[in-house]
């Protein structure tokens, strides 16, 4: 009867004492599962962040368009420019009887596949314009596609004034490059010189 009353007195003992372990084995248990769950997240949260929103990859395929286009634009422009050349004069002078009706100037450029544009006017000198020559407007004048030469053409005004003896009068006729038109080279201005009529041989 003796031992049954002492170990009546030790098992509540040591379920006490037992008591703060388990809720410490509980805890301990308790905060590694929050934070195997904290990091399984973290990692989650990881592996997502790369991932494009939708917007971003809503964009992608208008962004590779556009930047399909500019590398097809460009070198298509680049030859454009390159192929376009320059422009010249055959010769620095050129000379036309007095009787003549009009002077054809060549304008030449080597071979091209573009297009071309440029600009020519007519100065005065010792010619008068409207006296010897038609007056002219400054001109745009066009290459089309694989043309290499062009000709400008300027009246000459046939009157009693031309008919007297006079001596030899000059114009130029000068080039001018337009934005993105051919370059100039090394004839870009020309002198027209108006040689007098021939005289008539004495019978």
């Amino acid at each position: 009867m003796a031992g049954d009353n002492v170990d009546a007195v030790r098992h509540p003992v040591l379920v006490m004492r037992a008591q703060p372990f388990v809720r410490l084995i509980a805890l301990v248990f308790s905060i590694v599962g929050i934070a195997v769950f904290f990091r399984l997240g973290t990692h989650r949260d990881v592996i997502r962040a790369p991932e494009s929103p939708p917007e971003a990859s809503a964009m992608a395929p208008e962004l590779v368009a556009t930047a399909h286009a500019q590398s097809e634009v460009v070198p298509e422009t680049r030859r454009l420019l390159h192929d376009s050349g320059v422009i010249s004069f055959e010769a620095s002078t050129v000379h036309a009887s007095a009787v003549q009706s009009l002077v054809a100037i060549s304008v030449k450029r080597p071979p091209a596949t573009s297009r071309g544009a440029f600009l020519w006017r007519v100065e005065r000198g010792t010619a008068q314009p409207g006296v010897d020559y038609e007056r002219i407007q400054p001109q745009v004048v066009r290459f089309i596609e694989g043309q290499t030469v062009r000709t400008l053409f300027i009246p000459l005004i046939n009157s009693p004034a031309t008919s007297v003896q006079r001596g030899p009068r000059t114009f130029t006729v000068a080039l001018e490059r337009v934005k993105g038109g051919p370059a100039l080279g090394r004839f870009a201005r020309v002198t027209v010189t108006i040689d007098p009529p021939p005289t008539s041989s004495p019978m």
